[in-house]
């Protein structure tokens, strides 16, 4: 499959995706009166998608605004707000900024797993089926997390995984250092008592 191709396919799932959102009422369900900040890069595809990623907001009813952004700062203005969407990312446009989010990423879904995800089954049927039934850590719940690279001359890639999975003991040693009580099986706020303790 050429790129031109592939760039084709999923700009139509995109839009294909969007339009059933909107004719499900699901994506006006919490419309906002602020603007879908999109960004605006320095290579013609990025500029053309974006237009097209707006034009398809402003369909739907949406107030967009365009903005020039540079590739590296534009995961961070995510972050803060300042940008809404990312979209036609490249790997050789990523950088540290990149994976440093995604770093960062990983440690706070690693605490949030470790403490509510709980995804059960009964006779092969899922007990959740949305966000209310299946709770995730919350914005105002997220620690301020800070991530350092070892600088070795190396572009670091792969780095959003890694920090997930030791991020459970972790939360399991501050609860103990907290409470004096050792949980060794997730998730840990299933057990009240230590969400009183811990979360006040």
């Amino acid at each position: 499959m050429n790129l031109m191709k592939s760039k084709t396919i999923s700009a139509m799932v995109l839009a294909g995706s969007l339009t059933l959102l909107s004719a499900t009422g699901v994506a006006r369900a919490a419309d906002s009166t602020q603007p879908i900040v999109i960004p605006i890069h320095n290579w013609s595809s990025q500029i053309v998608m974006a237009y097209v990623l707006g034009g398809m907001f402003e369909s739907m009813g949406s107030n967009v605004e365009y903005v020039p952004a540079d590739s590296q700062a534009v995961y961070e203005s995510i972050r803060n707000g300042d940008v809404t969407i990312s979209h036609e990312v490249w790997q050789s446009t990523f950088g540290k900024s990149f994976y440093n989010a995604m770093s960062k990423g990983g440690v706070i879904d690693g605490i949030g797993h470790a403490l509510y995800s709980n995804f059960g089954f009964n006779n092969g049927v899922p007990q959740s089926n949305n966000f209310n039934s299946y709770q995730l850590i919350r914005m105002g719940q997220t620690p301020k997390v800070d991530i350092h690279f070892v600088d070795n001359g190396l572009n670091p890639t792969g780095l959003g995984e890694p920090t997930l999975p030791p991020i459970g003991a972790a939360v399991a040693n501050a609860i103990y250092k907290a409470t004096g009580k050792r949980l060794t099986k997730q998730p840990y706020m299933d057990n009240m008592s230590i969400e009183k303790k811990v979360m006040g």
